[in-house]
């Protein structure tokens, strides 16, 4: 068992096409409001690499989520998540998000 520090509210999953030993974590920065995170780890979860962090390209880094499933579906990734909206309102302000395939960044729907 490891402790991947950057990691919150994360699920572990492996992509099809990985090689063996290659699993990632996929969830939040932070223990609340936080930027996206993905953690890569080459030797079955015993170390990891440093976070790739998503989510402040949009001027917005405050998502939250629970430990929910990855779907990989045509060369991306798909989990719930959400996207908490200023005026940082619990309950009022959270939004559901996709990416966008004609932006590079996510927008909310």
């Amino acid at each position: 068992m490891a402790w991947v520090e950057g990691q919150y509210w994360s699920n572990l999953f492996q992509l099809e096409a990985s090689p063996i030993g290659e699993v990632y974590l996929f969830g939040t920065s932070g223990d609340g409001p936080s930027p996206v995170a993905i953690s890569r780890s080459l030797d079955f979860g015993l170390t990891w690499q440093r976070a790739v962090l998503f989510g402040e390209v949009c001027g917005n880094s405050s998502y939250e989520t629970g430990p929910t499933p990855v779907v990989e579906a045509k060369g991306r990734l798909y989990r719930a998540i959400e996207r908490l909206a200023p005026s940082f309102t619990w309950g009022a302000d959270f939004q559901a998000v996709r990416p966008v395939e004609s932006e590079k960044h996510t927008h909310a729907v």
